[in-house]
């Protein structure tokens, strides 16, 4: 069970990420600890994820 998911978004901005098992489990696991709802986990980690997007194409264009 130690397979790893990756993500990857449009060719142009490339975002991806490895999860494991083992990190599910722990962050599946804090969430029913602090009773945080699944949805609202998912929800903020596709918001990081949109904002750490964002951020690259900032810079990309200030570097152009």
């Amino acid at each position: 069970m130690s397979k790893n998911t990756e993500k990857k978004k449009s060719k142009s901005n490339v975002l991806s990420f490895k999860v494991t098992d083992e990190h599910l489990e722990d962050i599946l696991f804090l969430c029913k600890k602090k009773n945080i709802p699944k949805s609202q986990l998912l929800r903020g980690i596709v918001t990081k994820a949109l904002e750490e997007t964002s951020e690259l194409d900032d810079k990309k264009r200030i570097n152009s």
